[in-house]
């Protein structure tokens, strides 16, 4: 038989990768259906997934490009990521109802959307962000990857919900027709 600690690593990355492309899959179910029901709508639920998504995918790929191994230590940023993402991608589109609804225009409501919970996103954002760039001191480089990856990846998705979120509302108009729109 052949033993020893790289054969063990071997047969450890086969199933990191699979648990990991499952509990990506399961993640992006979940956030689908729960934004679908609490916004009643297919579309919203569908657009909350790239803001959320893609920050962990760019992450992924940034990984490949350094060369930093998926291993035990590195894969779980993106859970932990996913969960401060979409929360704010939530707040967001809430307000951004509200504002809709209240204004009947999606570029007011957006400005109107920015200015009232723009603060409210990037200040936990920021101190979330911090907290994960404190491992960066660490003697430890696989506490220092991690931090490095929730910290960037959290970051990539305040941006995603600051500046992606709001042109993909503008282009698919989740809310239904502007009022200047209808007949």
């Amino acid at each position: 038989y052949v033993t020893g600690r790289a054969i063990l690593l071997t047969n450890l990355h086969g199933p990191l990768i699979d648990g990991l492309r499952r509990s990506l899959l399961l993640a992006a179910l979940l956030i689908f259906l729960l934004v679908t029901l609490a916004f009643r709508s297919v579309k919203i639920g569908l657009l909350s997934l790239v803001p959320n998504f893609l920050p962990v995918a760019f992450t992924f790929g940034v990984m490949g490009l350094v060369g930093l191994p998926l291993n035990l230590f590195t894969t779980p940023f993106a859970c932990i990521a996913l969960g401060v993402a979409v929360d704010d991608t939530m707040h967001f589109l809430a307000r951004l109802r509200i504002e809709f609804q209240k204004e009947g225009e999606y570029r007011q409501a957006i400005l109107n959307t920015m200015e009232s919970v723009g603060k409210a996103l990037i200040d936990p954002s920021v101190l979330f962000i911090a907290g994960f760039m404190i491992f960066l001191i660490s003697g430890f480089q696989v506490t220092r990857n991690f931090g490095a990856l929730v910290g960037f990846t959290v970051f990539g998705a305040l941006i995603a919900d600051l500046l992606l979120l709001p042109v993909l509302v503008m282009i698919f108009k989740p809310f239904g027709k502007e009022r200047s729109e209808e007949p």
